[in-house]
């Protein structure tokens, strides 16, 4: 087990914390990789406004996680093994796929562990069985953000990759081949989105490389980013307000108590990417500095 004594700071180039998640990742037998961004993501609900956290609750933490990802998995471990030839991302057909398939990838595999309803979703297949990653498209509902899109662009023209996800064996670039597949699809639809967004959390360690490759162009921050915990858990903003009826922080702690928990250490702005379908859209997205979103009201 991985020995850490001094107090840990919550950074993704954090090497105690990639140690950790190495170490209960192997005893786990499940990926370093999402075990270390599950971590990130959980930490800051113990950690001091000046990011700081506990070792020992580090490390219990980190064993939790990758045993709460092992079980979690332990049915469908067919899908986290490599085909028996290597892969390149042409060898990938992206194709749509119900709700059951986008669930298990979703709720099982992908760091949230949240399902997105009413949304379609796309999965990036290695012949006809081997799903090797998977995008999900949603409807904006962010009103914030439907304030600040570009001249003549309305909420109902855009669409959100509010999910991706990438099982380990999937060939290099996959992700951004499939992001210019999907683009195709959709301009090749009589009635298509005018513009794709998503989000990308730089603070569990995202880059954006995937985007980035596919010519998507960061077009917003939005601030004041901060975690909510329900029993020991991270929850989505939007889960929050299905489950409870609200996000309102004081609203929350006084009808769950002690159940509830936010992060207080300061979190980076979230990114917004952004893609335009429609290329008549492209000069101006190409030619603002990014937008400054405020975090949407609870």
């Amino acid at each position: 087990m991985a020995i850490v004594q001094a107090p840990l700071r919550v950074r993704p180039d954090s090497p105690h914390l990639r140690l950790l998640a190495s170490d209960a990742a192997r005893r786990n037998a499940v990926s370093e990789h999402e075990v270390f961004v599950r971590l990130l993501l959980h930490l800051p609900r113990k950690a001091t406004e000046a990011g700081v956290v506990d070792p020992r609750f580090a490390v219990a933490e980190a064993d939790r996680l990758a045993g709460r990802l092992s079980y979690r998995t332990s049915a469908y471990t067919a899908l986290t093994r490599p085909p028996p030839d290597p892969l390149e991302a042409s060898d990938l057909s992206l194709v749509p796929v119900d709700d059951a398939v986008a669930r298990v990838v979703l709720e099982r595999f992908h760091y949230l562990e949240s399902f997105r309803r009413d949304s379609a979703h796309y999965a990036g297949m290695a012949g006809t069985d081997r799903l090797a990653a998977l995008l999900t498209l949603s409807s904006l509902d962010v009103g914030t953000i439907a304030q600040y899109l570009p001249a003549r662009v309305s909420a109902e023209d855009v669409l959100v990759v509010s999910r991706v996800f990438a099982f380990g064996w999937a060939p290099p670039n996959a992700l951004s081949f499939l992001l210019a597949r999907l683009v195709r699809s959709l301009r090749a639809r009589q009635t298509t989105p005018r513009l794709l967004l998503t989000y990308l959390n730089p603070n569990v360690g995202f880059t954006g490389a995937s985007y980035r490759a596919a010519n998507w162009r960061l077009w917003a921050h939005e601030s004041g980013t901060q975690y909510a915990y329900v029993d020991g858990d991270y929850i989505t903003d939007r889960e929050l307000a299905a489950r409870f009826g609200t996000g309102d922080p004081q609203s929350l702690a006084r009808a769950l108590g002690d159940r509830i928990a936010f992060s207080r250490m300061p979190l980076k702005p979230l990114q917004l990417y952004a893609y335009p379908i429609d290329v008549r859209l492209r000069p101006g997205l190409h030619a603002a500095e990014p937008v400054d979103l405020p975090h949407p009201s609870p």
